[in-house]
């Protein structure tokens, strides 16, 4: 037992002991069922989940696994798949992972991940990997004991708080706090702190626990993207809420003019949508747009021959643009300005750096707002609430195309229905087009 356990046990009476020991038990038990659960060999196919992942290049299942596994590495390096798998028998997930490699498969991502993971180990010192068992009793050893500096880094100045707010337990983590671990410690690369860490990873009891000691999401030199839009972005409710409890600013917008609220709608994220809306995130706010965001590179054929077109597609044929190219016929001039165009399979380099140089001439605007966002892909519900907290429900972007009428191009006809029925203005128009009018033009028949 740690010696954080030991001294909080002594002041409880016999049945709330009992009571606490059970639920750290418990805790224990949740980190070794999902060990189970992605270790568990399948009877048919021979494989475990880590296995499967690899060899699927599935990369979310995989980085789950690298999460719950604690030391992936060695479970990828020793474990192997069932004598009964129909391919690679008796192999580990490595074996897999360099054999599709040297077949030119596999996923890159995956590849890379382990490599840079391999790389941060070699790295780190046994103060650092106390985190794999969870063991506080020997880092308090170490540091005691053994006078090593409790912020000793790995390369990257990656500490060892870094590396346990990804996954370790609470327990843990306040040990190394208790020991002097610095909670604001940046990396020299990214310049993550173990907050940051901890809540990539969806560890929530790790947030909680750095919030608690003063960990700061907005510190020196941190990217953007390193705020509350990672999270939000990444659909961690109890996370998010956490942090904006904290007094993370929920207006702070990203290069793109782009707020967390942009985010969370984008991803139909209603729960997260509603605690920033209830954290007074600005439903008016307008991002940025940019034309440059409308050109296409569109391949095909022309008389049996292979062709390519760059082409400036129409804000009000977009949505039927996407669906042509996404299978399907088209004639591209239909759509909008061919910029250039020629015969092959791709365009030659310079003609792709020219058309990037001209993508920058672009003056970005500040345009839609997330009602607009909302419309496109979002349901009713999402958007009512938008409106309940007062977002204009017919602001206009700067072409003049309003929530309704991108609700309507996209034939998003549940919230048509709701835009009506909150009393947007029906009749507005777009040069001459209102919201029914450029349905049709999107082949939207149904609006």
């Amino acid at each position: 037992m740690s010696s954080g356990l030991r001294s909080l046990a002594s002041n409880l009476d016999p049945l709330i002991a009992v009571v606490f020991f059970s639920f750290a038990i418990k805790k224990a038990s949740l980190t070794s069922l999902s060990r189970k659960a992605f270790l568990h060999v399948d009877a048919l196919s021979g494989f475990n989940k880590l296995h499967a992942a690899v060899f699927h290049g599935d990369y979310d299942t995989f980085m789950k696994a690298a999460i719950h596994l604690g030391n992936f590495v060695q479970d990828m390096n020793l474990l192997r798949t069932g004598s009964q798998a129909k391919v690679f028998p008796g192999k580990t997930a490595l074996e897999i992972l360099w054999a599709l490699q040297n077949k030119g498969e596999g996923n890159l991502d995956i590849e890379t991940f382990y490599e840079e993971h391999v790389e941060k180990i070699d790295s780190l010192t046994e103060l650092h990997l106390c985190d794999c068992n969870n063991d506080a009793e020997k880092a308090v050893e170490i540091v005691l004991n053994e006078g090593v500096d409790i912020n000793i880094p790995g390369k990257c100045n990656r500490t060892p708080l870094m590396w346990a707010s990804i996954s370790s337990s609470g327990d843990f983590i306040n040990t190394l706090i208790d020991l002097g671990a610095d909670v604001n410690a940046q990396r020299t690369d990214s310049k993550a702190a173990p907050l940051h860490l901890a809540a990539w990873y969806n560890n929530y009891v790790a947030v909680d626990i750095l919030l608690k000691h003063g960990a700061k999401l907005c510190l020196p030199n941190i990217p953007e993207w390193m705020g509350l839009h990672k999270f939000v972005d990444s659909g961690f409710l109890s996370v998010s809420r956490l942090l904006i409890d904290s007094g993370c600013d929920v207006n702070l917008c990203n290069t793109k003019g782009q707020s967390p609220l942009f985010f969370a709608v984008k991803n139909k994220q209603k729960y997260i949508v509603k605690c920033l809306l209830e954290s007074e995130a600005d439903v008016n706010l307008k991002y940025k747009e940019n034309g440059s965001d409308r050109i296409y590179l569109v391949r095909g054929t022309d008389g049996g021959k292979l062709c390519w077109q760059y082409v400036l597609v129409k804000k009000a044929l977009m949505p039927l643009f996407l669906r042509r190219t996404n299978g399907g016929s088209l004639d591209v001039a239909d759509f909008g300005l061919i910029l250039t165009s020629g015969w092959g399979k791709d365009p030659p380099e310079n003609v792709r750096q020219s058309i990037n140089e001209m993508g920058y001439t672009f003056p970005d605007t500040q345009s839609q707002t997330v009602l607009h966002v909302a419309s496109k892909s979002a349901g009713p519900d999402i958007v009512e609430l938008i409106v309940k907290y007062k977002a204009d429900i017919n602001a206009c972007d700067e072409d003049g195309f309003t929530p309704l009428h991108f609700a309507a191009m996209n034939g998003n006809i549940p919230v048509v229905k709701k835009l009506v029925e909150l009393n947007a203005n029906i009749d507005l128009k777009v040069d001459g087009k209102d919201a029914a009018d450029l349905a049709q033009m999107n082949e939207e028949t149904e609006i």
